[in-house]
């Protein structure tokens, strides 16, 4: 069959008649293993596993989106419970079938997976809520899915993208720490963020203030945290050199001069005394938050070269 024009790796049935082959042909070819029906009309020369069935689908509904608990199996490489769901264009047919269910609708931001389009990790949860689903369900798949140092920033804009399901998504939310990148960062976090809840301050990880990024950001008090140790401040996991060593100074630097407090601990000292390092954290947070030392929070009145990147101006690093 190799002189047939290819689709991917799937084949209609009008391809095969008009590379040459008659439907006996194709008849025999399936009775023989060599061709495999996906759905009617569309074949293909691979076995008809779950995530090549889904590719067939895709290639008969244009457009199609995959949510909900297939969209999940994608992400988490589990079986597919059919039929699959999704969102198609309106200008689409949303025909079902035994295999697919579909729906009309826009989704947000979307994800590939193995040439699949999928709904976003947070619109999947949204959707699963809306069917049914339970808040606690979706915290483990949701914390997996936006783990890393831009998992936050990620999850913000997947989900200032959505166009339904927002309240759903924001209960399943409530109080989840996503974005953490290291067991100690996680440790931290888990001891800290209930404490400023009791304030109404949330604990924010991995977050952006302009140029830099910083461990942790409680925005109701402007307050910054960094764990500081040699494994996870320097480049590529390997001891401080003299660059890294400069950025951390001018980084700390850019929050004073932004308006934020910074606190800085070393890793060991979370892992001796917690207790103290998250007392101390809460308290300043508490004291900021009544109005302390949080009086200012703007640009200065002349931005300097020095409020760039440092790596951007700094001699030693601009190469």
């Amino acid at each position: 069959m190799e002189d047939r024009k290819r689709v991917g790796i799937f084949w209609r049935t009008n391809e095969l008649l008009a590379a040459g082959k008659t439907h006996r042909q194709i008849a025999t070819a399936l009775e023989g293993g060599d061709l495999h029906r996906v759905v009617r009309g569309l074949y293909t020369t691979e076995k008809p596993t779950d995530l090549v069935t889904l590719q067939g689908l895709s290639v008969v509904h244009r457009g199609v989106v995959y949510t909900g608990t297939t969209a999940m199996s994608l992400y988490e490489g589990g079986a597919v419970r059919w039929p699959a769901t999704g969102r198609v264009p309106r200008t689409v047919s949303r025909h079902s079938s035994d295999l697919i269910r579909l729906r009309h609708g826009t989704p947000g931001r979307t994800r590939e997976i193995s040439g699949l389009s999928v709904t976003s990790p947070v619109e999947t949860a949204a959707d699963l809520l809306s069917e049914g689903r339970r808040p606690w369900q979706m915290r483990e798949f949701l914390i997996a899915q936006y783990a890393g140092t831009r998992g936050g920033e990620t999850l913000d804009a997947d989900l200032a993208a959505l166009t339904r399901g927002r309240k759903d998504a924001v209960t399943a939310l409530d109080g989840l720490l996503v974005g953490t990148a290291s067991g100690l960062e996680r440790r931290v976090a888990e001891r800290i963020a209930p404490r400023l809840a009791k304030l109404g301050a949330t604990l924010l990880v991995n977050r952006k203030m302009r140029h830099y990024r910083y461990d942790f950001m409680i925005p109701e008090a402007g307050l910054l945290i960094e764990i500081d140790s040699y494994a996870y401040h320097a480049k590529d996991g390997a001891l401080a050199d003299d660059d890294q060593f400069a950025v951390d100074r001018w980084k700390g630097n850019a929050a004073t001069r932004w308006g934020w407090g910074l606190l800085r601990y070393a890793d060991l000292c979370f892992e001796l005394m917690p207790a103290f390092v998250v007392d101390e954290i809460v308290d300043t947070a508490e004291a900021r938050m009544a109005g302390g030392p949080w009086k200012f929070r703007g640009i200065p009145p002349e931005e300097l070269v020095t409020d760039g990147a440092v790596w951007d101006w700094h001699v030693s690093m601009c190469r």
